[in-house]
């Protein structure tokens, strides 16, 4: 079965990143040498983004994938996230809300 192609923009857990490895078609965008370029020439080729809170995804990168199916965001915000692009092409963004309630308190 062939693997479908994701993005994985910015660094995630060493485990996290293994599991997206085995079941995906892993691009990290950062391993590209001009990331604006490589999306404009690409983009059409993903249909999911695995990134972080810390890292996000642009508006611009999401336009530059008309193909974009989810957004994986691994962490509690979504402020670097461009939530308005995403929801515009009806793009599920999914994160983990809640998820440090308890030890930060």
């Amino acid at each position: 079965m062939e693997k479908r192609p994701l993005l994985q923009i910015g660094n995630l857990l060493p485990a996290l990143e293994e599991g997206l490895r085995e079941r995906y078609a892993v691009t990290r965008l950062e391993n590209t040498a001009d990331p604006v370029v490589f999306l404009n020439a690409h983009g059409g080729e993903f249909v999911g983004v695995a990134t972080s809170a810390l890292v996000g995804i642009s508006a611009e990168q999401i336009a530059a994938m008309p193909n974009l199916q989810v957004i994986s965001c691994f962490g509690v915000g979504v402020d670097k996230i461009a939530m308005s692009a995403a929801r515009a092409r009806n793009i599920p963004v999914g994160y983990t809300p809640d998820i440090l309630n308890d030890c930060v308190a």
